[in-house]
């Protein structure tokens, strides 16, 4: 297990935190271990990502087993609430 900081951006909309604890559910259905939570806000959008002119960002400090990184970009991927994410080993 390594320790990787996880930068969501999600749909910003009535929603937001039930898919907040969605995707923390699934991480953990995934042997994710998250460490810190860290809810940045709605912030406006340098451009419009998916028709969107706001978003709401969290930053994620995990530990996660390398080999899972794969699957769970893809499945972020196809995730409509997420509109951008990012994985960064510390």
């Amino acid at each position: 297990m390594r320790t990787y900081e996880i930068a969501l951006v999600l749909k910003d909309d009535e929603k937001v935190n039930e898919n907040l604890e969605k995707i923390k559910k699934f991480l953990a259905e995934n042997n994710v271990k998250i460490l810190e939570e860290n809810l940045w806000g709605r912030r406006e959008l340098a451009y419009q990502i998916k028709h969107n002119k706001t978003g709401f960002y969290v930053i994620l400090k995990a530990e996660i087993d390398p080999s899972a990184i794969e699957s769970l970009n893809k499945n972020f991927l196809i995730t409509d609430s997420i509109l951008r994410h990012l994985f960064v080993r510390i």
